[in-house]
């Protein structure tokens, strides 16, 4: 078919390349049952969605999931889930909290800046959902351990993404976030998930 509105592309060289014979679609779902649903229904891959609230938040959402694909046939124990939610890496719990409060308060006042001027997260409020039952990756690096592997026992994820930038985190903080989660905090999940799924086989 010629193209309409371009030059047409040949031989274009596109980068990055997938890994695999196929492009990986993950479909983000923030809560919406219907969502939920239609994903499960087309057997694609989940990616969950927590800005705030608590670590069980989309339970629901999970189970909708499942049901609707294991309706359209699909194996459910192959379909991937991964949580998305924002944290940050810190060297003590209290280092962590105080890095990241600012950055993370301050994006989330430039991100809802249609609420008005007034829209500021509370340091207590900001402090309540690094707590152990609530969303947010935020703590010393057996913090995180903690709860990535909380999440997995809670939604049997396989993948778990970190936003650590949010709000302009200077880049020092961010690459000593990314130093502890890599070499401190990745390796004992990864080990601890393994182990687990081992006994499960």
């Amino acid at each position: 078919m010629p193209a309409r509105f371009r030059a047409p592309l040949v031989d274009a060289d596109i980068a990055p390349r997938a890994d695999g014979a196929t492009i990986p679609i993950w479909v983000g779902v923030g809560g919406s049952p219907a969502s939920a649903v239609s994903t499960g229904r087309l057997g694609l891959p989940m990616a969950l969605a927590l800005l705030l609230g608590p670590m069980t938040l989309h339970e629901q959402t999970v189970a909708l999931y499942r049901e609707s694909a294991a309706k359209a046939g699909h194996d459910v124990d192959t379909l991937p889930i991964s949580i998305n939610v924002h944290g940050y890496v810190g060297s003590t719990s209290q280092q962590a909290r105080d890095v990241m409060y600012p950055y993370f308060a301050k994006g989330m006042a430039d991100n809802n800046h249609q609420r008005g001027e007034g829209f500021l997260l509370p340091r207590i409020a900001f402090d309540a959902q690094t707590s152990r039952g609530s969303g947010l990756l935020v703590g010393s690096s057996q913090e995180i351990i903690d709860k990535l592997l909380a999440y997995h026992e809670l939604y049997g994820l396989s993948r778990a993404m970190i936003q650590m930038g949010f709000g302009g985190l200077p880049q020092k903080e961010h690459l000593e976030a990314i130093e502890r989660l890599g070499t401190e905090v990745a390796p004992v999940v990864r080990r601890e998930v393994e182990a687990r799924e081992g006994k499960a086989a």
